[in-house]
């Protein structure tokens, strides 16, 4: 009997009908005939309960990474690799698991090789190994079925194993043991082979598999059939075989031989074309030595042969008797006259030597020039080929969630395309790979490119301050003119000398500020006004930052360091208290807005965030470049908060939390330096320097 082990598997799926209740993943990963031994098989299941189609996206990208990143390269420990792969898992999936809760992810890697097996879980998968004891089949679960998983983490721990030859491990989604128990397997086990227990399996699953989903896998190790006994009777089959005829059997050997011919000698276009270069510039540098020695020793003889027959000319002679000039021409006459005394076949021995040596220095210029426009061309391929790599790296992060890591290697792409020339940059490849950079940008970066237009098209607008009811636009003009404009245009009062102006949405009225803390209301249909009255707290002496909310007024005091608030009744603002409750002393507050929390802007452009009287810690996450100096701050219904960053023209989007969800850029002609949005989100109304009201396109 033989002594080699195989690996044998039996799959089943059963698909339900309903992918919102339950959705399956089965994936096995078969090795190359090299794989087996270094690697073995790779499996992994899942079941999704409750999930969005974005998370079931997620988790099929967390398997093929998984699998492509375990055939990878090969590992020296099968355990430290597999958990290798594991922990960058857990780093893609972190966010996400934290993000996505309240859906149900069970979910089974597993790899086999050899007879090692290393599992790791998340949820509750099924994950049985059935085992032959005393004539009868046994059972034991690879799992603590205590186990809990950490939350935010994929995989928390790994479990190892040895399989036995003729041992059966079972990995399945955790519906399938409801209807098959482990006892019930094992007894099925005892009567039928692995493949009749597997198509038992599914053909009561498919009956069940209405609403629910169901997928698992049966491995088992076996002992390969007798190879060495096969071989053996083939040996003597052949030998009591028909000999073939002669020419079959030449044009066999012949092919045989061309096989071994070509594994062992690769043809000779195969040498690499650095080498070919190689070898051409020795043939040139040989063609150099051999013409140069011809001509110093033609050369040579010249001399001899003009010593034998004329006097040369002393070089002090000539110097004296006639000038440079003339020397150097007389020098010339002189060679010119020689040379053409020489015998012709010393001549052309001559011409030959020189003619060679032009040939060989040009040929040896020709490959210096060849190799050293192939070395920059090759330098140019290798560096556009690395911005490539870490624009696909931060592509692939961003997939995973890692936005950290994707804007990062984001940044070393820009830097690297950065450094090349011009030449390079406007070059084919160069504008392509330009675009690509700009389209991941605009993908990792959040970024959307928004559309200005005039507000009114036929009739420019132009205003001092605006405000927004979340349907309609309210400006205030440079002559105090309060108009509310939507689908017709009205005018609702006049405030001249107003500086500001808020929608006091609690009450539906829109209140105008003048200097020195006094206001003045003005119903939304135009119909009323009045003077507001405030009852001022002594300590609430000047406010630098003012706003009204849910039928109340909230001012921030400089000298105070503190927030108050005021109730109203009727226009009349009363029983002021403050509102921060802990100890912290914000300062330098210029702009206040108000959802659920308070929000300050700070003359230096920075945030506060102060929930229920406490402060909060804030910061703007994910959006590149860092913003420095926030303009504005508008909280929306949606929860969502907007933050205008004039500096780098763009409105940014957040949740209330900071983190970046899209940055709206406008064009840099468009010196905006105040927003309005409106109560669907789809619209921003900018008001730019020129006092010129215009409409930003934020989509849907």
């Amino acid at each position: 009997m033989s002594d080699r082990i195989e690996l044998r598997f039996h799959d089943f799926l059963a698909e339900g009908r309903d992918e919102s209740k339950s959705h399956v993943f089965l994936e096995i990963a078969q090795p190359a005939a090299n794989e087996i031994a270094t690697h073995g098989y790779f499996f992994a299941i899942a079941e999704l309960s409750g999930a969005t189609p974005k998370t079931i996206q997620m988790v099929r990208a967390w398997i093929e990474f998984a699998i492509e990143s375990y055939y990878k390269s090969v590992p020296t420990n099968v355990e430290n690799h597999f958990e290798a792969i594991l922990g960058q898992l857990n780093t893609q999936s972190s966010l996400y698991l934290k993000q996505h809760a309240n859906e149900e992810i069970n979910m089974a890697v597993a790899v086999v090789c050899n007879t090692s097996l290393y599992l790791a879980i998340h949820g509750h998968p099924a994950a049985l190994l059935f085992y032959r004891k005393d004539e009868a089949w046994h059972s034991m679960s690879m799992v603590d079925p205590d186990s809990t998983d950490i939350p935010g983490q994929l995989f928390s721990n790994v479990v190892t194993g040895v399989l036995r030859v003729d041992d059966q491990f079972m990995l399945a989604t955790p519906r399938v043991t409801e209807f098959f128990s482990a006892d019930r397997l094992a007894k099925i086990s005892e009567s039928k082979s692995m493949a009749d227990v597997n198509d038992h399996m599914l053909r009561v699953l498919n009956d069940l598999s209405s609403e629910y989903s169901f997928a698992g896998t049966w491995i088992r190790l076996v002992r390969a059939f007798d190879e060495t006994k096969e071989i053996m009777q083939q040996k003597v089959a052949n030998e009591t075989a028909v000999p073939r005829k002669s020419n079959s059997s030449m044009s066999e050997l012949l092919n045989k031989t061309r096989d071994t011919a070509t594994i062992l000698a690769p043809p000779v276009l195969t040498i690499p074309k650095d080498k070919i270069v190689t070898n051409i510039l020795k043939l040139a540098q040989s063609a150099v030595v051999s013409s140069g020695k011809t001509l110093v020793n033609s050369a040579q003889k010249t001399a001899d042969y003009i010593k034998e027959h004329k006097t040369f000319v002393p070089t002090e002679k000539i110097a004296k008797t006639v000038s440079f000039k003339n020397a150097i021409d007389s020098t010339r006459s002189t060679i010119t006259s020689r040379f053409s005394a020489l015998p012709s076949k010393r001549r052309y021995s001559m011409y030959f030597a020189i003619g060679i040596f032009i040939i060989a220095l040009a040929a040896i210029l020709s490959v210096a020039l060849s190799r050293s426009l192939s070395s920059q061309k090759q330098s140019t391929i290798d560096t556009l080929n690395l911005v490539r790599e870490k624009v696909h790296a931060a592509d692939e992060s961003f997939i995973y969630q890692n936005e950290t890591v994707a804007q990062s290697s984001l940044l070393e792409a820009e830097a690297l395309f950065a450094n090349l020339s011009e030449k390079i940059k406007s070059s084919d490849d160069g504008v392509a790979l330009q675009a690509d950079i700009t389209e991941k940008r605009n993908k990792i970066l959040h970024i959307v490119a928004a559309a200005v237009s005039e507000f009114d098209e036929k009739n420019p607008v132009s205003a001092k301050i605006v405000a927004h009811t979340g349907t309609q636009l309210i400006t205030l003009s440079e002559t105090g003119d309060i108009e509310i404009r939507g689908s017709v245009t009205k005018k609702i009062g006049s405030a001249p000398g107003a500086q500001k102006i808020y929608f006091d949405e609690q009450n539906k009225r829109i209140v105008a500020e003048f200097d020195n803390r006094k206001f003045k209301s003005f119903s939304i249909d135009g119909k009323t006004s009045a003077d507001v009255s405030v009852n001022w707290l002594p300590s609430d002496a000047q406010s630098s930052a003012l706003t009204f909310y849910a039928g109340r007024m909230y001012t921030f005091n400089e000298s105070a360091r503190t927030l108050f608030r005021y109730d109203s009744s009727s226009n009349e603002y009363s029983a002021g208290k403050q509102w921060i409750t802990d100890n912290s002393k914000p300062s330098g507050v210029t702009a206040l807005a108000i959802d659920n929390s308070v929000w300050m802007r700070t003359s230096a452009g920075t945030v506060l965030k102060y929930t229920a009287g406490k402060a909060q810690s804030f910061k703007v996450t994910g959006v590149l470049p860092e913003i420095k100096n926030i303009q504005q701050i508008i909280p929306s219904s949606s929860g969502n908060i907007y933050f205008l960053d004039t500096e780098n023209h763009r409105i940014l989007k957040t949740n209330r939390d900071g983190k970046l969800i899209t940055q709206f850029v406008y064009p840099e002609s468009e010196k905006i330096n105040q927003i309005a949005i409106d109560k669907n989100e789809t619209v921003a109304i900018g008001l730019t320097d020129s006092s010129r009201v215009i409409k930003i396109n934020l989509g849907k």
